[in-house]
């Protein structure tokens, strides 16, 4: 039977002191030999002691995984065998079960991830998007609202803190583009605009409105005596004076130099007018106080009235200009109506 030692079993229940195979898993026979010195180099290790597992050739030729332990209760031995091909068929079923494992976390880590990148790069996505609907003209400059508290959220209130400085800066520009930059009155652009509203108004309304063309006598002497640091001071103190005395509904501006002008609402009667220039010219005459310094000028005005005078704004400015002028050659410091 020792011949036979080596066929694949699932275990061996050996008496070393008797040499005997107590019991084979595998066959219905017990007690048979057990291997000679030299078949089986394990078992000859197991004999003089060694207990553990290693590889070794059965009878047949074929490689084997063998497991030697000592039975407690008797001085024998139970040897656990399996074959090289079954321990390589389990390795690639194993092999086998490792990659299709290994495959599905590949893909559950990799729909995470995109999940993850798509909930991070949505908001960064409609960020991008209406920013270029801004730049394109297609929607109005605007905030972005902040979703989330991250990078992107942080790029967000860049972006707004942005915006907030853009729109500042287009409100610095457009006021600097309808304003005068030394007396802060609307400029000429800005009273035409003005006053072609007003008019409009007036004529929807079945009212009239005054157009006054105000120029400063002896300006040019005074910047040239003073300089025109003087000047300009001179001219910064005449735009509060026309600013302190109109009413809510009136316009006032610069038209240039040491030029001004007033729309005053609904005005019909030629006396109101004449003593509101009167006012005007008393008004603009006091004395200024600039650096200690005190200056005298005149005023000279020129009146026309809508639509009495003129029905389009252009001739109505035209008009009264050469109004001014009038009053200039009739002695200045004075007031001149449309036609005189």
């Amino acid at each position: 039977g020792g011949g036979d030692y080596g066929k694949p079993s699932d275990f061996l229940l050996l008496s070393p002191k008797d040499q005997i195979v107590v019991v084979d898993s595998l066959r219905d026979i017990s007690l048979w030999a057990a291997p000679l010195p030299g078949v089986s180099s394990l078992y000859d290790r197991a004999v003089k002691g060694w207990r553990g597992s290693g590889t070794s050739t059965s009878s047949f030729g074929t490689e084997q995984w063998e497991t030697y332990v000592s039975v407690p209760t008797a001085d024998w031995l139970l040897v656990g065998r399996v074959s090289a091909s079954q321990i390589l068929s389990v390795f690639d079923e194993s092999m086998a079960v490792l990659a299709w494992l290994n495959l599905a976390a590949i893909l559950i880590t990799c729909s995470f991830i995109a999940l993850f990148i798509w909930v991070v790069l949505k908001p960064l996505k409609n960020m991008t998007h209406k920013v270029h609907s801004m730049a394109a003209g297609d929607i109005p400059l605007q905030k972005l609202p902040v979703v989330h508290e991250d990078e992107v959220g942080s790029l967000v209130q860049s972006f707004n803190l942005l915006v907030d400085q853009l729109h500042e800066t287009q409100g610095r520009l457009k006021h600097l583009a309808h304003h005068d930059p030394l007396t802060e009155l609307p400029n000429r652009r800005l009273f035409t605009a003005d006053l072609a509203h007003s008019c409009a108004l007036a004529m929807r309304q079945s009212s009239s409105l005054a157009l006054l063309f105000i120029d400063l006598d002896g300006f040019k002497g005074i910047n040239d005596r003073h300089g025109h640091g003087i000047g300009d001071q001179l001219l910064k103190q005449v735009a509060e004076r026309l600013n302190e005395g109109i009413r809510k509904s009136d316009r006032v501006a610069r038209l240039g130099g040491d030029e001004f002008a007033l729309v005053l609402m609904d005005c019909k009667e030629r006396e109101n007018l004449v003593a509101m220039a009167r006012k005007w010219i008393n008004r603009l005459s006091a004395p200024y106080l600039i650096v200690g310094r005190e200056i005298n000028i005149g005023a000279s005005i020129g009146i026309g009235i809508f639509p009495e005078h003129a029905t389009d704004i252009e001739t109505l400015i035209a008009k009264a200009d050469a109004a001014m002028f009038e009053a200039k050659r009739a002695g200045a410091n004075t007031y001149c109506f449309v036609g005189g």
